[in-house]
């Protein structure tokens, strides 16, 4: 078991994940085409569409899209740690391992809020232009970092002030 006080230990530490039913609602009537047309095709034996694909390809097809895609949204989850070098951030499955904020190289951060359409185009991970990269799962709050070397990089948060509290925290201040 490891202590509070261990390094190792994240001083905080926050999982998002893509659980907006508005979103399962536009991924699932998306591959919904996809689950009939198989079906149809497979166990009705009514080939799907003017041109359909052989057998072999459509459900491959399935498999990828509409089996795929909706179990790759369902694990898709960012994760945020504060240690004590650094802030530390994850977006699975595009981020294989944690990508690092070192703490020297922080100029200024603070809790904002951001208007996600409008500053980056959505949620996700996301190019704003001279707002920079934004790494987001839903809402609107998060913690904006401005970098030495001038980039900048927001983080989406649902604690947002909790989040800049245990940067501030690790900071020393």
């Amino acid at each position: 078991m490891k202590e509070q006080n261990d390094p190792a230990q994240p001083r905080y530490r926050e999982v998002q994940r893509m659980r907006q039913w508005w979103l399962w609602v536009i991924v699932l009537a998306a591959v919904s085409p996809v689950w009939y047309g198989t079906a149809r095709q497979i166990f009705f034996d009514r080939p799907f569409g003017d041109r359909p694909l052989p057998d072999g390809g459509l459900v491959l097809f399935w498999l990828v899209f509409g089996v795929g895609l909706p179990v790759m949204l369902y694990y898709t989850h960012l994760t945020t740690e504060v240690r004590t070098d650094g802030v530390y951030y994850r977006y699975w499955p595009f981020h294989r391992t944690f990508r690092a904020i070192p703490f020297a190289d922080i100029e200024v951060f603070e809790a904002c809020t951001y208007r996600p359409l409008w500053e980056y185009g959505g949620w996700g991970i996301r190019y704003g232009g001279r707002r920079g990269w934004a790494y987001t799962v839903s809402g609107k709050r998060g913690v904006r970092f401005q970098l030495r070397s001038g980039r900048q990089i927001l983080l989406g948060s649902r604690e947002a002030d909790k989040l800049a509290q245990a940067v501030r925290d690790a900071i020393g201040g």
